[in-house]
């Protein structure tokens, strides 16, 4: 693997290391966004990868790299559904109760029960294949999305301003 953030080619695709991603999310501080790397989850040993604490609510991504077509598969019966993610031939479905474990604990760590505050997990798959009009999607409560998507996403303007979100900010540096 090269330096951070340079190109790797992989195949006849060129892929970028994992702190091109910071920095890709990094460039969102600019629409008044807070980006937290690496954060702590009061009250559990999980650790969220990244956090937005943006004027859109509380962003919990989780960033992991699988080559492989982005697909949302039915494996049930005749009878019953049984709603899968897939990503190439993997099945990793059980990321998706793992990043909404993480947001849960995070919002129980800083929010009362009538806080109005969203917390929104996010699994992020930027080195996936996605189809040509492919759009973010919600399964198990969480955003499945491609890195681009998720800038779009979090970018959104919402209810919270700035003093909102250094407090909220300082809330999850402090746990």
């Amino acid at each position: 693997m090269t330096g951070g953030g340079a190109p790797i080619q992989i195949g006849m695709a060129v892929r970028f290391a994992p702190r091109q991603e910071q920095v890709h999310l990094d460039a969102l501080e600019g629409t008044g966004a807070i980006v937290l790397h690496d954060q702590s989850v009061p009250g559990s040993a999980a650790r969220a990868e990244r956090v937005v604490v943006a004027p859109s609510g509380i962003w919990v991504i989780t960033t992991k790299h699988f080559d492989g077509q982005v697909q949302k598969r039915d494996v049930g019966t005749f009878f019953s559904m049984d709603w899968r993610l897939y990503v190439g031939r993997r099945d990793v479905t059980r990321l998706l109760g793992a990043a909404s474990r993480t947001a849960r604990a995070l919002r129980s760590a800083i929010c009362d029960d009538d806080c109005a505050v969203p917390v929104l997990p996010v699994l992020c798959l930027p080195e996936a294949e996605w189809s040509w009009f492919a759009k973010p999607f919600q399964m198990c409560g969480v955003v499945v999305a491609s890195p681009n998507a998720v800038l779009k996403l979090v970018a959104q303007p919402g209810a919270f301003g700035p003093d909102d979100l250094d407090r909220l900010a300082d809330e999850l540096r402090a746990a």
